[in-house]
């Protein structure tokens, strides 16, 4: 695939208000066409696309470049190209294509080279859709300062005010935490909020199934 092709794909994953059926619709097809990409030889392409698309009003287009970027990331795991996905974290401002790329890296094992901070900082974004896919992202990456990020929020005594946070920070645990984090989670346990009970219980069963350590 070349840079015009790749560009058509791209613009056709463009939302289609005028289809009655989603899975018949062009913008459909063309998410399923690039889930199926595998070559990281697009990588580069697409950054050149975001580099000449930065306008805010192509805010639609990245957020489908980031789409594909994460799923090429997900088949090949690159250094180089996973630092710059979160490096956009710090220059992109709108809050849906902030979610898009956190909900992206949150599907993804990030090596531990990769510098985390830009998804930590926007796990206390004051916007709620940027920080929940955010905490929720905290788990892509087996690093104690992402832990760490995910128990700030296990730590909150009121579950109404952050049942959501809690909730996402229990999911991060259970696939990052360690052995010393399932004291933290025992707070949540007696909840009477089903969620928070549940998913603290879930990331103590998954904790110690690993038996991780510090």
């Amino acid at each position: 695939m070349d840079k015009t092709e790749l560009l058509n794909l791209l613009e056709q994953m463009k939302l289609d208000t005028n289809a009655k059926n989603s899975a018949k619709s062009l913008s459909w097809k063309a998410f399923r066409k690039a889930e199926m990409l595998n070559d990281s030889a697009l990588l580069p392409m697409l950054c050149d696309l975001i580099q000449e698309n930065e306008d805010n009003k192509q805010k639609e287009l990245r957020s489908n470049i980031y789409f594909v970027m994460g799923s090429l990331l997900r088949k090949k795991m690159t250094v180089e190209y996973c630092q710059y996905f979160i490096d956009r974290l710090g220059i992109e401002t709108d809050k849906y294509v902030l979610s898009s790329i956190l909900d992206q890296i949150a599907s993804l094992r990030i090596p531990g080279e990769v510098n985390m901070d830009l998804v930590i900082k926007c796990s206390r974004d004051d916007k709620w859709l940027v920080r929940h896919s955010a905490i929720n992202a905290l788990r892509a990456s087996d690093s104690e300062p992402c832990r760490e990020a995910a128990r700030y929020w296990v730590k909150q005594a009121d579950e109404k005010l952050y049942k959501n946070e809690i909730i996402y920070a229990n999911a991060s645990l259970n696939e990052i935490g360690v052995m010393e984090d399932i004291e933290l989670l025992e707070l949540h346990t007696h909840s009477g909020i089903r969620d928070i009970k549940d998913s603290a219980l879930n990331a103590i069963e998954a904790i110690k199934r690993r038996g991780f350590t510090n």
